[in-house]
């Protein structure tokens, strides 16, 4: 059924001429009826297999159906404005690439978020270029790509909070409310610093893996804006104890 609405919104926007406000309403009936009962056969194949497998179509189907739904909703939003007895003609600039992806999702390569603060600056910003700010996206698809670059242990901060796209502002701020804390980002780069695994044997690529985490950890207490310049003991003594023999003397 919903190949079937898709096929119908592809046609509108080569050719929209006679689109009529029934018509819009009954394939957007349509296509909820079929998203519903998608939901439920899921729902009940999660509940017996959770799985990795399983979890790509519901992504995919969910995102077919924002993308639909939203190109009807704009169509008969436009038909609504318009006299009731009358029909109207789609303007392809709606429902083209020139204001939204709708119809067809860009690609967007944006990485899981777990639950680690020392991750979120970076990731924050990531997700606010690529999906936030990109005028060419609808709030359906900002949405969807938010809570499904969430690790379990991150979506269950926001759990409490029905997905829908009314909540889309809520659920952004109660994330950023729970890991844009400078306090706590500051404590986890440093305890990950003092908790990097000593080198037993050294040898160049334990040695390059020690360096580099002590690097980057340095860079995330920058960002927060710690003065690091002047922890220069401090910093000398941690990778210090890290490495085999100097440790002992």
């Amino acid at each position: 059924q919903s190949d079937r609405v898709n096929d119908f919104v592809k046609r509108i926007q080569e050719d929209s001429n006679g689109v009529s406000l029934d018509e819009l309403n009954i394939r957007l009936k349509a296509l909820d009826s079929a998203f519903y009962a998608f939901n439920k056969v899921q729902t009940k194949i999660e509940e017996k297999v959770f799985d990795e497998i399983s979890q790509p179509n519901r992504s995919k189907c969910e995102e077919l159906y924002y993308c639909i739904a939203t190109t009807l909703k704009v169509c008969i939003s436009g038909l609504n404005n318009s006299d009731s007895n009358q029909t109207i003609h789609v303007s392809h600039a709606i429902l083209s690439d020139e204001k939204y992806d709708t119809v067809k999702l860009p690609n967007i390569e944006l990485r899981e978020f777990s639950v680690d603060a020392t991750t979120w600056i970076a990731w924050f910003d990531e997700f606010t270029s690529l999906v936030h700010n990109n005028e060419r996206l609808h709030i359906f698809t900002k949405l969807h790509h938010l809570v499904s670059k969430l690790s379990p242990a991150a979506w269950a901060r926001i759990a409490g909070i029905k997905i829908i796209v009314e909540n889309y502002e809520i659920i952004l701020q109660r994330l950023k409310d729970r890991f844009e804390n400078k306090k706590i980002i500051g404590k986890q780069h440093i305890k990950k610093i003092f908790e990097h695994p000593k080198i037993i044997h050294a040898n160049a690529a334990d040695l390059r893996e020690l360096i580099d985490t002590m690097n980057n950890h340095l860079i995330g207490l920058k960002n927060i804006n710690r003065p690091v310049e002047s922890w220069d003991d401090l910093m000398v003594k941690a990778p210090i104890d890290r490495l085999p023999i100097l440790s002992e003397l």
